[in-house]
């Protein structure tokens, strides 16, 4: 029992010490493999847990920056064994800050962000390291959309059209091989468009896309006739998907008809009655990691419908056995259409038609 007063003051100092230690390191100028380094996540919790939700948001945010940052000089140095811890730590501050009172903090991030990350995936040439950093640029743009969701119609479309923009002007300045990456970057960004379209439903926004498109067809012209074989062919394969999106758009939309008030007789039929054409419906999904995005589309019955897929990430191959369809062989980075009349209702698997980790890549529904 005697001893049990210097244990506690003992105890206590040591407590005091490993405090002053964790808050005495320099937040922003301590790197990983420097004496002290262990003891600032933990500061960085300790700080963090002292916060509202509103400011850890901001801490957060900060932190994504500063670990951008230390990742830069990291790679600067070559410093290998650094990249994995900063590129973790960085993902799970920036995806934690997607939250709807940042939204508009963090869009405008991804955009300083992301071509960092670009720029240091083209830089190195280990692959595991090119993956790593495109891996953290998927994480910023999977933050960015997180956040778009928060944010005004009107904004949503424009900051979407100012990440497809960005990839198109890459693309033009870029070599074939990464104009080709850029144009997949492109498309990634305009089907996740398409969606959002698809899903609001809502004709300011679909006016608004309308004039955005609009603005991006001449660059999409340029690439498609581009000199170069390999951006030549993808180039127009995205200018097709695109012109497929704008009329997607613009069939939502209402048409004015003149003259709506004035009452006009049906014209008397001559002649036998001819039946009429089926519908053409065109439509666009992107294959990536072993699926279909989206992963179901529709159509109606007595449409002759345009699947067009676009192969993101690798070679595949689909087939919807209850229609016939098999297609074989669809290359990274290109187009093929899947074309069928819708004669019968129901729900279709779009499955695998080869050696896949995923049997089925979504469904097409006829209704």
């Amino acid at each position: 029992m005697k001893r049990s007063g210097p244990v506690l003051v003992f105890g206590l100092f040591l407590a005091a010490l490993l405090l002053f230690a964790m808050f005495s390191v320099p937040q922003a100028g301590t790197m990983p493999g420097q004496l002290g380094y262990r003891f600032k996540p933990l500061k960085e919790a300790a700080q963090r847990a002292l916060l509202g939700a509103e400011d850890r948001g901001k801490f957060d945010l900060d932190l994504a920056a500063r670990r951008v940052a230390e990742l830069e000089r990291e790679f600067a140095l070559r410093h290998g064994g650094s990249y994995i811890p900063l590129v973790e730590r960085f993902e799970a501050a920036y995806l934690s800050a997607a939250n709807a009172s940042l939204a508009s903090d963090v869009v405008e991030n991804g955009f300083d962000v992301g071509p960092r990350f670009e720029r240091m995936r083209d830089a190195i040439w280990d692959p595991p390291f090119q993956k790593l950093f495109e891996r953290a640029r998927l994480n910023t743009v999977k933050g960015q959309r997180m956040a778009l969701a928060h944010l005004p119609l009107e904004r949503q479309g424009a900051e979407m059209a100012r990440a497809e923009w960005h990839h198109l002007s890459r693309a033009v300045a870029s070599p074939p091989i990464l104009a080709d990456a850029e144009l997949l970057r492109y498309q990634g960004w305009a089907e996740y468009h398409r969606v959002t379209a698809l899903a609001l439903n809502d004709s300011a926004f679909d006016n608004l896309t309308l004039l955005l498109l609009q603005e991006q067809f001449p660059v999409l012209q340029e690439l498609a006739m581009s000199d170069i074989r390999q951006v030549r062919e993808h180039g127009r394969q995205v200018w097709h998907t695109t012109l497929v999106f704008q009329q997607e758009v613009r069939a939502r939309l209402p048409v004015e008809i003149e003259n709506a008030t004035t009452e006009r007789p049906a014209p008397e039929p001559v002649g036998p009655e001819e039946p009429a054409e089926p519908v053409r419906l065109q439509l666009a999904a992107v294959l990536i990691n072993s699926a279909m995005e989206p992963v179901e589309v529709s159509a109606n019955l007595s449409q002759q419908v345009e699947l067009s897929l676009t192969a993101e990430d690798k070679t595949y191959s689909v087939s919807v056995s209850s229609l016939g369809i098999t297609l074989r062989n669809i290359p990274l980075g290109t187009t093929s259409v899947l074309a069928f009349n819708a004669t019968q209702r129901g729900a279709f698997p779009v499955k695998c038609a080869g050696y896949c980790t995923s049997p089925n890549y979504g469904t097409i529904r006829v209704e």
